[in-house]
């Protein structure tokens, strides 16, 4: 969502957040939330391992710049295939985060 300048009210996030342990979750602006402490719950909500490893995951992201790096080599990857675009007729457009080239 942050490279198409939009911030969404609901999120939901799951696999990718646990780093290969089972974990979910929902984020919401305030004026969203319905929820109150104790009106929802989970059989495996709150795991210690899981949550340790989500954070761990994501600390570890965020002191990489791991999306800054993603980012600097998809533009790299654009870059190459627009080159062999130019070189080959038969390529006509390429489709890269929903941006034809």
């Amino acid at each position: 969502y942050q490279e198409y300048g939009v911030e969404p009210d609901v999120m939901t996030l799951a696999k990718g957040l646990g780093y290969g342990t089972p974990i979910g979750a929902f984020l919401s602006k305030e004026y969203c939330m319905a929820l109150v402490p104790g009106d929802h719950g989970s059989t495996f909500g709150g795991n210690a391992l899981t949550t340790a490893a989500a954070y761990a995951g994501t600390k570890f992201l965020i002191e990489n710049d791991i999306p800054g790096h993603a980012r600097a080599m998809g533009d790299h990857l654009q870059r190459r295939l627009n080159e062999l675009k130019s070189r080959f007729s038969f390529v006509t457009w390429i489709l890269t985060t929903l941006k034809p080239s």
